[in-house]
């Protein structure tokens, strides 16, 4: 990304020049200077057409992100980005209503948008917010949900929206989906659940290459786009050979019924997928299959009460204890064959992950250095590749005046990729370090 791309002319009352946007290159619009947004627009943008727009939320408002990562599956299929940098975890819902409200106004007079075709993209706590901004606003066509379910909804949900959901099946959030994933099922609401071998993490170009055909798919099924019937072939012919191969190399049955039930919803109703639902209902009613989706809810289950007893202990024992439990944890994960028992060990570490992040955090806010300083160490063993441990104990280091010390956790941060640097620059402990740690970091 050019960081130096951007754009201060804005639609704002009494602006009389032409707004010109920056076409091809993720660009930062500052129009607003309390509502900034990153955005991309295909590299063959032009006024005499209209545009569908994706809207991307990040959980941290680093609107960069997504609009970077799939800028180019935008500029494949032809679609706007936009990235909001307002809306993050933490901030109130009336807050974020008005944020999207003056965002997608400034977009809509700024840019050629397709009315009929305006999406809403969300990571974890900007899941929610996609779901939020489809419940409250008229006119979402799709929300694509990563991570994270729907917020607590205080209007009935509608129907006019589709869903696709996509978690990793070692997310902490695995569970939720799933749940949901029922719920919108049994209410006849259209959706689909996507699950890839991952974390909590936005999901990597190959798999929101799903996400964008789900949501192209759906715009041909609901009549918002012409039918493609070449395209349709095309990519319903992909996903029949990915099939193929999964039978091929004897992939685990669980991941060969996901993949079954995805080329039915994505597919019904556009090709004749006759043979593939046949195929699904001869592996649904296999005994085999039963006994694997039931020793999947069985090890849910049982997630819920290893999951309590761990986090007792995140409070009871000592790190000491920890680091041994963790490397433990780690052997067992390694040698563990079976896919879902593998699967749940490590949701159950990326659980453990997510509460020493939270005791971390409540702790240094709260000046509680000795506290802070157990978690940070528990944090370390449980998930030693996240750099938010070594930035919490930068911030540590600097509330003791460490600076030096301080200076080389915040490049240890940096290393295993922390790359936040509104974060770190807004960070008044870390004021005098900033020029140190960018030019180390460049």
């Amino acid at each position: 990304m050019n960081s130096g791309d951007s754009d201060t002319i804005g639609a704002s009352k009494g602006t009389t020049e032409k707004y010109i946007p920056v076409i091809g290159k993720v660009a930062e619009n500052k129009g607003n200077p309390n509502h900034p947004y990153y955005y991309y627009l295909p590299s063959n943008y032009d006024t005499n057409q209209v545009w569908p727009v994706v809207y991307c939320f990040d959980s941290h408002g680093r609107g960069h992100l997504p609009v970077t990562k799939y800028k180019d599956l935008a500029e494949r299929n032809g679609y706007i980005l936009i990235g909001s940098n307002k809306s993050k975890n933490g901030i109130g819902w009336e807050e974020t209503f008005s944020h999207i409200k003056i965002m997608t106004e400034q977009v809509d007079s700024q840019l050629i948008i397709n009315q009929k075709r305006v999406y809403a993209l969300g990571f974890s706590g900007g899941a929610r917010v996609a779901v939020s901004m489809a419940v409250h606003k008229k006119g979402i066509a799709g929300v694509i949900g990563c991570a994270a379910g729907f917020p607590r909804l205080e209007k009935k949900l509608k129907k006019n929206f589709s869903y696709l959901g996509i978690v990793g099946s070692y997310d902490f959030n695995y569970s939720e989906m799933l749940q949901l994933n029922r719920i919108l099922t049994k209410d006849n609401i259209n959706n689909h659940l996507l699950i890839f071998d991952g974390k909590h993490e936005w999901p990597n170009l190959d798999i929101m290459k799903d996400g964008f055909s789900w949501i192209e798919l759906n715009s041909i099924r609901s009549g918002r786009e012409t039918y493609h019937d070449s395209l349709i072939k095309y990519s319903y012919h992909q996903e029949i050979l990915k099939t193929d191969k999964m039978l091929t190399d004897q992939e685990h049955p669980l991941k060969l019924y996901r993949q079954y039930l995805k080329v039915v919803n994505f597919y019904s109703g556009l090709i004749n997928t006759v043979k593939v639902e046949q195929q699904l209902e001869i592996l649904d009613s296999n005994p085999m299959m039963e006994q694997i989706l039931e020793k999947q809810e069985d090890i849910l289950k049982q997630e819920i009460e290893i999951k309590k007893e761990y986090t007792n202990a995140l409070t009871e024992q000592s790190a000491t204890w920890w680091e041994t439990e963790a490397l433990r944890m780690k052997e067992l994960i390694a040698s563990e064959e079976d896919y879902i028992n593998h699967c749940s060990y490590l949701r159950v570490m990326s659980h453990l992950s997510l509460i020493s992040y939270l005791q971390c955090d409540a702790a240094l806010k709260q000046n509680d250095l000795e506290t802070a300083l157990r978690y940070i160490d528990i944090f370390s063993f449980i998930d030693s590749s996240n750099p938010d441990h070594a930035y919490f104990r930068a911030l540590l280091l600097a509330k003791k005046q460490n600076m030096n010390e301080a200076l080389n956790s915040l490049n240890k941060a940096i290393e295993l990729g922390f790359d936040d640097m509104d974060k770190l620059k807004s960070e008044p402990l870390f004021s005098t370090l900033i020029d140190q740690v960018i030019f180390r970091t460049l």
